[in-house]
């Protein structure tokens, strides 16, 4: 089943019909409409403890009211959210005009099925196209993608290198500034880095998507559980420092105020945000998935199916391999886990790399043309089990480039008759291997016609 699938992707898209679609979906997110309306599944966990959102300027006002019914501020936002983290001894309903939202915390977890099998090839590359995208672009430093998850073990020697030590990222957890795992049960931060940005080409262990710079943020401890307001608190720190990519492999089930500012803050920042789907097999995507700033990611498994533990539902938006994912954990060493965690950042590692060769791509434009550049599932176009399709990282770079060119013609005059070859070769769409310098082009806005040698 494996093998036919990878014989039909390298059948040729029709790239025109594809940058339709693209505009088709860019008018969409553009509108404000589109995240006005959301099911809120409101939380039962963490019964003393309440996230309040106040109104600007109106701080003080609500911690003299939290002293006043005998509460206690447990966190406050360093991110300049409007919020607080509170205990309250007992339940009390508070309805004052300089309270937002009055929200029992939610708990998130990370979304993977782990299992004992060590080793097996990363079938998950090749079946989404690394092979061909690597040719074009293996990823650069200055594009930098927040991982919102548990610690990660950034000396790993698969990972080191995507890390700059001047800022490697903060703990939300503990509240420092060292986003390292607690114990050694803390791997999943790691292994979910790995997918997105092991270091390529150094002769050990695995390859991630991309050689870009990674930011650990740690929102959950080491149980694989953290709050709404960590993670909130990590979206929104994660932006202020110059994230563009933010992967969110955790969620719950109950939706959350302060969880869907921190992506609306994020989102109009912009900064593009994957999601986990979440791993019950229900019809009920998980927050913050859920919410519309974010893309939603489902898991396949090596059957080109939905695998059975994958949510799915009217957010699901894309799928990716999600089985059997071979990647980096702590100390120096490689784990196969299964999970909807798995799958999105596959999603972010593909995005990255577009983004490194098209960095002029706004959030909403680069969602868009992941969306287009699939191989279709299930139902024709978008269904609620695989969204619009398993993304192609190879389709998706073409029609980015397509779509940049596109829109890079609008801007100039036309008599200055810019060819597409001078445009593609002032990006410098080249191979990083020196020895192979070479460019791609496209003829006719198809498929891949003719190398030119440089």
């Amino acid at each position: 089943m494996i093998i036919f699938l990878f014989i039909f992707q390298f059948s040729e898209i029709d790239i025109k019909e594809r940058l339709k679609k693209v505009d088709s979906l860019i008018d969409i997110y553009q509108r404000e409409e589109f995240y006005s309306f959301e099911e809120k599944n409101l939380s039962t966990d963490f019964f003393n403890y309440w996230v309040i959102g106040y109104k600007e300027g109106k701080k003080r006002d609500l911690e003299i009211l939290i002293e006043k019914i005998g509460g206690k501020i447990i966190k406050e936002s360093k991110t300049g959210g409007n919020y607080l983290l509170v205990y309250l001894p007992s339940f009390l309903s508070i309805k004052e005009d300089f309270i937002n939202y009055f929200e029992r915390s939610v708990k998130l977890k990370t979304c993977f099925f782990p299992n004992d099998e060590f080793y097996k090839y990363q079938w998950d590359k090749w079946i989404m196209y690394s092979e061909l995208i690597w040719d074009f672009e293996i990823g650069k430093k200055d594009i930098i993608v927040a991982v919102c998850d548990q610690g990660i073990d950034y000396y790993h020697p698969d990972l080191r290198n995507n890390f700059s030590f001047e800022l490697i990222g903060y703990d939300f957890v503990d509240d420092d500034s060292n986003p390292y795992p607690d114990n050694g049960k803390e791997y999943h931060g790691t292994h979910v880095a790995g997918i997105i940005a092991g270091v390529i080409n150094n002769h050990i262990g695995i390859s991630g998507w991309a050689q870009v710079r990674l930011l650990a943020v740690r929102v959950l401890d080491e149980n694989g559980e953290g709050s709404d307001f960590d993670v909130a608190e990590g979206i929104r720190w994660a932006v202020n420092n110059g994230a563009k990519i933010i992967n969110l492999s955790l969620g719950a089930e109950s939706y959350s105020s302060c969880l869907k500012e921190a992506v609306e803050y994020a989102y109009k920042k912009g900064a593009l945000l994957i999601g986990a789907s979440g791993n019950n097999g229900s019809s009920n995507i998980f927050y913050p998935a859920k919410f519309k700033e974010v893309i939603a990611c489902g898991a396949l498994d090596k059957n080109n199916s939905l695998a059975p533990f994958s949510n799915y539902g009217k957010e699901q938006e894309l799928v990716a391999c999600g089985v059997e994912v071979l990647s980096t954990i702590p100390n120096n060493q490689y784990g196969l886990l299964d999970g909807t965690s798995m799958s999105a950042p596959q999603i972010s590692g593909v995005a990255s790399l577009i983004l490194s060769s098209f960095p002029s791509l706004t959030n909403y434009q680069l969602r868009a043309i992941l969306n287009v550049g699939t191989i279709d599932l299930g139902d024709k176009s978008w269904d609620r089990y695989y969204g619009f399709g398993l993304l192609n990282a190879y389709y998706a770079y073409l029609i980015a480039k397509e779509y940049v060119y596109k829109e890079y013609s609008k801007k100039i005059e036309r008599k200055q008759n810019y060819l597409k070859e001078e445009f593609y070769n002032v990006l410098g769409n080249k191979i990083k291997d020196r020895k192979k310098k070479s460019i791609y082009f496209l003829k006719k806005g198809k498929s891949f016609q003719k190398r030119v040698n440089l």
